[in-house]
């Protein structure tokens, strides 16, 4: 069913959009210069979508006549406020999208009726540092989203009570630190990205309770150097990315541990050396990203101590590939600077069985799942 078509809030007949499909029971008024909640939209739909408009608050009981609805969108309008009581009758609510708003925080009580809530985005909202217990109710949330809230803090207890969160988000912010023990709870969390902040060090335990962590963003921090014992709460890790920090070396035994862990992006790193010990222990074959590691060359680059990954990436124990977190490999044949320059076949290597050298022939080599 086609609604009313002509309205002055639209201003682009691209983007402007104004349906509702009884089949699909989905609501959309996307860039119609609405500021508040439209009071037509029938109350059995099942998804509302009220992107890029003007809605400034969300009063109380707002939503109550939709109890089927599963999918809530209001991105990009510039909402500043939420009545505690806004989302009251969503219980069958799975999906929250209030990206790119004006909030500054809201309610804890406001969750409390989203008992089905899975996914929560809450990108690009000016937040303050919330408080224990905020998302608490939230038994069921499976996602959350921060980037670039400007959170420059987060407070112990923040994420306590989200005892089914699978993937959390609070990349792009200026976080330095954390407290320890803040993901604690989270035991089913396999996905934490921490990347584009302004972590210069990292301490084992602000990640206790990861045990089922599976992929870690931690690109683009300032990270000058890995302790000992800072993977230590995640055996099960398949994925790391620590690229564009300001890492010299991997330390020999910071891997140790982490036997599922098939691939790391190390890129952008003023590294001068690679020392084969910090990677003996991985199974094999795994991938390692090094993309602009060496552009432009660095002066004083030790290729001796690629000899090593020389030989395996001909065995096809290490891929040399281009890959960031969250994104397919985009290049199966990417060499590190010393190929570049000529010197992959003809650099001078240690002796084999020498620290340095190659230490392929005492790996064990590990049988992995297939990609």
């Amino acid at each position: 069913m086609l609604l009313p078509s002509a309205h002055a809030g639209c201003t682009d007949e691209h983007w402007c959009r104004n349906e509702y499909n009884s089949s699909t029971r989905e609501f959309y008024r996307i860039a119609w210069g609405l500021t508040e909640i439209p009071k037509d939209i029938p109350h059995e739909a099942v998804l509302i979508n009220l992107w890029e408009n003007s809605i400034t608050s969300l009063p109380a009981n707002v939503f109550a006549p939709f109890t089927s609805l599963k999918s809530l969108f209001l991105y990009r309008n510039t909402i500043l406020s939420i009545d505690a009581n806004a989302f009251s009758g969503l219980r069958a609510l799975e999906w929250l999208d209030l990206n790119s708003n004006r909030l500054f925080g809201f309610p804890t009580e406001m969750f409390t009726p989203l008992e089905s809530l899975k996914v929560l985005d809450l990108r690009f909202n000016p937040f303050y540092p919330f408080n224990a217990g905020t998302f608490a109710s939230l038994k069921s949330l499976e996602e959350l989203r921060f980037y670039r809230n400007n959170l420059r803090a987060v407070h112990p207890g923040t994420f306590s009570g989200l005892v089914s969160l699978k993937k959390l988000v609070l990349a792009g912010n200026a976080l330095y630190t954390l407290p320890p023990g803040i993901f604690a709870e989270l035991r089913s969390l396999e996905y934490l990205d921490l990347a584009v902040n302004q972590f210069t060090g990292l301490d084992p335990a602000w990640f206790m309770g990861l045990g089922s962590l599976k992929e870690l963003a931690l690109f683009e921090n300032d990270l000058t150097s890995l302790p000992h014992g800072i993977f230590g709460h995640m055996p099960l890790l398949e994925a790391l990315d620590i690229a564009t920090n300001n890492l010299i070396s991997i330390p020999r035994y910071v891997l140790s541990g982490l036997d599922n862990l098939t691939a790391i992006s190390l890129g952008g790193n003023p590294m001068t050396t690679l020392d084969s010990r910090a990677f003996a222990n991985l199974p094999r074959p795994f991938k390692l990203s090094m993309k602009n590691m060496w552009e432009p060359s660095p002066v004083g680059w030790d290729c001796s101590t690629l000899c090593w990954l020389r030989d395996e990436e001909r065995k096809g124990t290490v891929r040399l590939v281009h890959w960031t977190l969250g994104y397919h490999v985009t290049d199966d044949s990417s060499l590190p600077f010393c190929a570049e320059e000529g010197q992959w076949d003809t650099m001078q290597c240690a002796h084999e069985g020498e620290l340095l050298g190659l230490m392929f022939i005492h790996l064990k080599v590990f049988s992995l799942r297939p990609d």
